[in-house]
């Protein structure tokens, strides 16, 4: 992609970004309200759940692997 493509697409995402807000009822404004929302959202909720699944596994992966490496004596 040369400069130019990248301008125009950096143009474009620029000018469509307050169309692409997917909802408008925040609770409240300010640091206060920004949180409530995050955790009384269901849509947040469902993506904190799946980012905490993820975090889970690769913590556990590593540690495996980790337990794994200490066995074999590296």
């Amino acid at each position: 992609m040369n400069m130019k493509q990248k301008l125009s697409l950096t143009t474009v995402a620029t000018l469509a970004s307050p169309l692409a807000l997917a909802h408008g009822e925040h609770q409240g404004s300010g640091l206060a309200g920004a949180l409530s929302h995050q955790f009384t959202s269901l849509d947040h909720l469902a993506m904190l759940a799946v980012l905490g699944g993820a975090l889970y596994f690769v913590l556990k992966l590593t540690r495996s692997e980790r337990k794994r490496d200490d066995q074999e004596g590296r």
